[in-house]
């Protein structure tokens, strides 16, 4: 399972994926530093068989996923990528200025690691986290 973070959340996944590391529980956390031009290879390689979790800070009007799982979505159509098993969930967080805490973080990692078990199922449209609508 990746986690793909973009703002200032990215700090706060790290962290708690570092504490599920000392329990043999192992989750990576990606942050983009560039892009433009977006680095696609790259991604490639990234997403390649994992289960990715995005999250973006921001909700483009009218778009199925955030902006960067939108171009996500772009690579992994591109390079064929869900013959490989690669599956991708769009989540936008921050909304009204909120950012995660610890205990949110460690549920969304604990709902992404149980997903790659088989013990539950997540909902691939696109979802709003941290807030109650």
């Amino acid at each position: 399972v990746i986690f793909v973070v973009a703002g200032a959340a990215n700090g706060t996944f790290e962290e708690v994926a570092r504490e599920f590391k000392t329990k043999n529980i192992n989750v990576g956390v990606v942050h983009p530093t560039v892009l433009r031009p977006f680095p696609k290879k790259e991604w490639a390689a990234i997403l390649e068989g994992k289960t990715v979790i995005i999250f973006d800070r921001d909700d483009p009007f009218g778009a199925s996923a955030g902006r960067l799982a939108s171009e996500l979505a772009w690579v992994s159509s591109e390079y064929d990528l869900s013959k490989t098993g690669t599956q991708l969930f769009s989540r936008i967080y921050g909304l009204g200025g909120r950012t995660p805490t610890l205990s949110f973080v460690k549920d969304e990692i604990i709902k992404a690691v149980r997903y790659s078990n088989g013990e539950i199922d997540l909902s691939k449209e696109k979802q709003y986290t941290g807030v109650k609508i």
